[in-house]
């Protein structure tokens, strides 16, 4: 039985814990040096989310960043009093199918700003399922008049695109793409591996020269909107890694995989 008085203190916790989170974040940003380009500062703000969310999951609390305008690795920490390197990886396993996403959710954004809120007499949350994603080719009025005639029909049987809406009365209008369970999947630990292998294993020697250190950790983040499970990846799945430590990180989330 779900227990939803649970649920809701969890949630709460969750957001607790991201505006101190966040406050933290503006507090080590407001370090930055200032010829650092606006895409670069965002850049680093994101690496940052994704480190101290690794940093608060540890049982010690014994860390300080000593530096942050570091690369090759992006980040030079003391923790329990070792120089420890850090480098953020961004997993985009699946970049076609995230693109896709992407592309209908900005038609369903128009949707809602351009139309919807113009015509409910109420705020209503739009989920559209589509009938397949990698369709390409469908512009904004095409989507718009597919979903006006689903609306009609209640039905996608003589729609183009749209398979099915759900909806449901909201504090604000919006629709959003949700493709259900389909669009959940594990992670897939062998192209994580091959992953991480093409792109960082050859650059730990680097790292460590770099830092007169071989304690290097990996954090590998993971796309929110991926709808990849983290939470059951298998600690022991990883035999060899020049890595003192991996983690994969999504969300509130964080999941170590890799210990030396």
């Amino acid at each position: 039985m779900i227990d939803e008085k649970q649920i809701i203190k969890q949630m709460k916790q969750q957001w607790i814990e991201f505006g101190k989170l966040k406050q933290h974040v503006q507090e080590i940003a407001a370090t930055f040096p200032k010829h650092w380009p606006h895409n670069y500062r965002c850049q680093k703000c994101n690496e940052l989310i994704s480190l101290l969310r690794t940093l608060n999951s540890l049982s010690t609390k014994d860390w300080i960043i000593e530096k942050i305008d570091f690369e090759e690795p992006d980040f030079l920490l003391r923790i329990a009093g070792e120089i420890v390197g850090v480098e953020i990886l961004d997993y985009r396993p699946n970049e076609s199918e995230m693109k896709n996403m992407r592309h209908w959710n900005r038609l369903c954004d128009r949707l809602a700003t351009e139309y919807l809120q113009d015509i409910v007499d109420s705020p209503q949350c739009y989920e559209i399922r589509i009938k397949d994603l990698t369709v390409k080719g469908c512009k904004y009025d095409d989507f718009k008049k597919d979903f006006q005639l689903w609306l009609l029909e209640r039905n996608g049987i003589n729609t183009k695109y749209i398979d099915n809406i759900q909806y449901h009365r909201e504090t604000q209008t919006f629709a959003y793409i949700n493709q259900g369970a389909y669009w959940l999947h594990s992670i897939n630990m062998d192209h994580l591996v091959s992953y991480i292998h093409a792109k960082k294993n050859d650059k730990v020697a680097t790292y460590q020269k770099n830092i007169n250190s071989v304690n290097i950790w990996l954090i590998v983040k993971i796309e929110f909107d991926s709808e990849i499970d983290i939470e059951d990846a298998p600690v022991d799945f990883i035999r060899e890694s020049p890595f003192t430590k991996i983690f994969l990180v999504k969300g509130h989330i964080v999941k170590q995989i890799w210990n030396k």
